[in-house]
């Protein structure tokens, strides 16, 4: 009972507090602090907390004051509390995020499983079209199987692809499909890297030893990298 209360948001001496005190009804601190064996200031703490939430009120019988536990009830209502709470700042919190993510954003990804990743991410973020720029030959020598995969996955989802590669014997072999264009660059046979554009996303993978890549997320270069892209293709 007390793991689930701490799942709830108490802490765990904050439920065994509340739990003892609900056995007991109605309590003073000192007689609390013996049944949960924790020292007095400690209890005295937990008490305030548990007031300030609701969980508990206090009574003076005597000269001294009582603590009553809240019916276990109020622990639903507190959470429908939270919740409206929540729903009244939540289209704020979203207008918060949607002005960060307008905001240009960078990452690194280095080693060949960092890498890997990204071919997924990109096909799970790309929605009708994706962009390429580089040399497959190159691209295959450094990435191996995973360009196979890219292409297959790719094409199970109907994602279209514009390539612009090399002119070698590994582009010239790429399959002409509804899915798939392809112009040549004969100059990029020696690039060794290669720019996927998405929207909204563009990620330039260097091939290297050590193959790494760095995502640029941002409107404003993803439709430059467009405007080059298209030029080119144009050409």
């Amino acid at each position: 009972m007390i793991q689930e209360l701490v799942e709830y948001g108490l802490s765990h001496k904050e439920a065994e507090v509340y739990l003892a005190l609900l056995k007991l009804g109605t309590a003073t601190a000192n007689r609390i602090t013996e049944i949960v064996d924790m020292p007095r200031s400690t209890v005295y703490e937990i008490l305030d907390k548990l007031r300030l939430i609701g969980l508990l009120s206090t009574i003076i019988i005597g000269s001294k004051t009582n603590f009553i536990a809240s019916k276990p009830q109020r622990l639903v209502e507190l959470l429908d509390e939270k919740k409206n709470s929540i729903k009244k700042v939540l289209p704020s919190l979203i207008q918060m995020q949607a002005q960060i993510d307008e905001k240009p954003f960078t990452e690194v990804f280095q080693g060949n499983i960092a890498v890997y990743k990204i071919f997924d991410e990109i096909i799970d973020n790309a929605n009708k079209e994706i962009l390429i720029i580089g040399s497959m030959q190159n691209a295959i020598e450094k990435i191996y199987y995973r360009t196979d995969k890219f292409r297959n996955l790719r094409k199970e989802r109907g994602i279209k692809v514009k390539q612009i590669l090399e002119k070698s014997q590994e582009s010239t072999q790429e399959k002409i499909d509804k899915y798939t264009e392809v112009k040549y660059l004969t100059d990029l046979k020696n690039s060794k890297e290669v720019i996927f554009i998405i929207e909204g996303c563009v990620y330039h993978v260097l091939l290297k030893s050590e193959i790494s890549a760095i995502k640029i997320k941002s409107k404003e270069h993803t439709n430059t990298m467009k405007i080059l892209f298209e030029s080119l293709w144009k050409k």
